[in-house]
C-alpha cells in the first residue's frame, strides 16, 4: 500500500499509515470532522528554525557523548584512531558556527570519514 502527503482517511488510519510518517518525517493531523466522522490526514512535519536547532543539536550532543570513550587513556585504538576521533569531535562542536546552521546535516563517525 502506498500513502502521499495530504492523503485523508476517515474514521481511523491503517497502522502501516504511522509507519511511513515516522520513516519519512511526515506526521498525521486530525482534521475536523465532517458529518460526525472523524478524519485524518499526512501533512509534511514543519519545524520552526528554534525546534531545527534544537534538534540537530540534540543529535550532534548524542553523537558527542557516544564518541567520550574513544579519548581515554584506557581506550581500545591507535593513537590515529585516537586522533580521527578527536577531529571528528571537533567537527561535532563546531556545528552551530556555520552560517547555515540548522540546515545542517549531521554526520555520524562513518559519514563524516568519507
Amino acid at each position: 500500500m502506498s500513502f502521499t502527503i495530504n492523503q485523508i482517511f476517515e474514521k481511523s488510519y491503517p497502522p502501516a499509515v504511522a509507519e511511513y510518517c515516522n520513516e519519512n518525517g511526515l506526521r498525521i493531523v486530525e482534521l475536523e470532522s465532517g458529518n460526525g466522522v472523524r478524519r485524518f490526514q499526512i501533512q509534511e512535519d514543519v519545524v520552526d528554525i528554534d525546534g531545527q536547532a534544537t534538534l540537530v543539536r540534540e543529535k550532534r550532543n548524542q553523537l558527542l557523548q557516544k564518541t567520550d570513550f574513544t579519548q581515554t587513556l584506557d581506550a581500545p585504538f591507535s593513537a590515529e584512531e585516537k586522533a580521527q576521533y578527536a577531529d571528528y569531535r571537533a567537527y561535532l562542536r563546531a556545528i552551530p558556527e556555520p552560517p547555515d546552521f540548522p540546515d545542517i546535516t549531521v554526520m555520524t563517525f562513518a559519514e563524516w570519514q568519507k
